[in-house]
């Protein structure tokens, strides 16, 4: 299966009257999570469908710790006196949306026994959650990872980062090993790569340094060294950092929330007292070469409806997981804080988790020029056969025409019975709207090389999927010639 994102025009033979924007994540109105003993002003949310039924949410946030004399993963507050670490929590909900805590961190620093973390327990060092991956290949009761990151002090400052497995969310054990080669922080994630049959973790290279890198591993035992991915570049901002990217797998496709760190003042000295962050968009086709896309805020606390909601702008906004409903909707879940970067350790008594709405393949889309008809043409499709499924919302009339290319006249012409003409017209608001023709199931071209011209007014389209490899002009006379697929994968 391929679908169509619209990210770029790289497999796109014409696009009129179209304009690329981002989708809109909406703030869902009560959903606000706060932990009633620490403050989640750290990025780092996971949440996961279980058996159960039950969404299981890890997290972590920072609480006060009267036991942390002399461990190197402590701040300390305003007066310099409150001692303050990571705690990893947890909760559940019904519905993925509204939460109530399992165990708080008060709870944990008394050592519940089903998530252990105090200081004095040695199953978990201190440290903070980095994310938790799901591995459906594991033995049971490793189903779940935590990737965790533990700073400390010896003769030089590094980090320590060490894995937790548990069959449930709920009971926990550690594995051997780390699995960053030089150490890392927080801000990190982990999904299966089906390009290559393994796991990427999107991290950043090295602690302190704000880019993003990726590695590698089969079985979480062996993982390999960072490399490169992605940093800020000359169309960012003066100053900007890419403080961290959290990435995800969607349909063959990799989305990842990049997190641009800015508004630090000019000064020679560490820029972390002070700054905001929001969230753009990257996307990648092979879960390791990301690529950046508008360079606006995709989600930020500066919107209408984050001060609607907390009454002021919030300079900090951490979307860190996302996950799918059964209806194909999207849930991002992201911290809030209403203070600038210095406060992360601090105490604010304010952040809190809050969850966005977002259609199903809402990242981005083509959007129509005002009282203009919008023409997109995608390039050849070795078709497999199915149907083709259309995710559109428009209020002028949108058909479908399903081409053939004529390789001597240069162009490519309707195919009998699938023109415009022959198509029944849709107007409204559909996720998976399965175009008709009077010519029959796009089935019955199974084995075909074709081209998708979608015409419409008034709304925007989103994505175009079906059982489909879309190839550029070579491929496509070579599958004509030889009946010969593209071998390659992720790009």
């Amino acid at each position: 299966m391929f679908k169509y994102l619209f990210f770029d025009d790289q497999r796109l033979f014409a696009r009129e009257n179209l304009v690329r924007k981002y989708g809109t994540p909406e703030l869902i109105e009560d959903a606000f999570y706060r932990d009633p003993n620490v403050d989640m002003n750290l990025s780092g949310s996971c949440v996961f469908k279980c058996p159960d039924g039950k969404y299981h949410m890890i997290y972590h946030g920072i609480g006060d710790d009267t036991n942390a004399g002399g461990i190197g993963n402590v701040a300390c507050d305003a007066t310099g006196k409150r001692k303050r670490r990571a705690f990893v929590c947890a909760a559940v909900s019904d519905d993925g949306i509204h939460f109530t805590p399992r165990m708080t961190g008060a709870d944990s620093c008394a050592g519940t026994p089903e998530f252990p973390n105090s200081v004095s327990d040695a199953t978990w060092d201190l440290g903070e959650l980095g994310c938790v991956v799901e591995d459906r290949k594991a033995p049971a009761e490793e189903r779940y990872k935590a990737l965790m990151v533990t700073s400390f002090k010896d003769d030089e400052f590094r980090h320590r980062d060490y894995l937790m497995a548990s069959p449930d969310l709920i009971r926990w054990h550690k594995m051997p090993g780390t699995w960053h080669q030089v150490g890392t922080e927080p801000i990190v994630s982990c999904f299966y790569n089906k390009c290559y049959d393994n796991f990427t973790i999107i991290c950043r290279p090295d602690c302190g340094e704000r880019r993003v890198g990726y590695a590698e591993t089969s079985d979480f035992k062996t993982f390999t060294a960072p490399l490169h991915c992605l940093q800020v570049d000359s169309l960012d901002q003066p100053l900007d950092e890419l403080y961290g990217m959290p990435a995800f797998e969607y349909d063959n496709w990799y989305i990842g929330f990049p997190y641009l760190y800015g508004g630090q003042p000019h000064k020679n000295w560490w820029k972390g007292a002070e700054g905001t962050m929001h969230c753009e968009l990257a996307y990648s086709l092979n879960g390791k070469n990301f690529q950046r896309s508008l360079r606006t805020p995709f989600i930020c606390g500066w919107d209408q409806q984050t001060i609607d909601k907390f009454g002021k702008v919030c300079p900090i906004v951490w979307p860190n997981w996302m996950l799918r409903k059964e209806d194909g909707s999207i849930l991002i879940y992201a911290q809030i804080i209403p203070k600038d970067h210095g406060w992360l350790m601090k105490s604010t008594g304010e952040s809190a988790l809050a969850v966005y709405r977002l259609r199903e393949d809402g990242f981005i889309c083509l959007a129509s020029e005002r009282d203009k008809t919008a023409r997109l043409a995608t390039r050849e499709n070795i078709w497999h056969g199915g149907e083709l499924t259309v995710n559109i919302r428009c209020s002028a009339p949108a058909t479908v025409a399903v081409l053939r290319p004529d390789v001597q006249a240069q162009t490519c012409r309707p195919i009998e019975g699938f023109s415009h003409e022959d198509c029944a017209a849709f107007c409204g608001d559909n996720c998976r709207w399965v175009p008709e023709w009077k010519g029959g199931k796009l089935d019955s071209l199974k084995g075909r090389n074709l081209v998708f011209e979608i015409c419409f007014g008034g709304g925007e389209l989103y994505a175009l999927s079906g059982d489909c490899t879309p190839v550029m002009f070579v491929e496509a006379r070579k599958h004509e010639l030889f009946g010969t697929l593209p071998t390659r994968k992720g790009w």
